[in-house]
């Protein structure tokens, strides 16, 4: 089985990269674009895998940034 080729997009020359004081921060910014998904209550054990699994392979187009928060245990 061969793995499928990645895709890489070109990084435009007037791209400047964004510089944020925490997490808190860089969060509420993917929140205003709304691309967070927050997910409370899984299970570290069972559920955080598959739900990230199920979610990058039933989204098309952007895939959402994940925050697992109240994580289980």
């Amino acid at each position: 089985m061969s793995l499928p080729e990645k895709k890489t997009e070109m990084i435009p020359e007037n791209f400047t990269a964004e510089t944020y004081q925490d997490l808190r921060q860089w969060l509420n910014v993917v929140d205003g674009f709304g691309e967070l998904e927050r997910i409370d209550n899984a299970d570290w054990n069972l559920e955080v895998g598959t739900l990230a699994e199920l979610i990058y392979r039933e989204r098309t187009g952007v895939n959402p940034a994940l925050l697992f928060d109240h994580i289980k245990d």
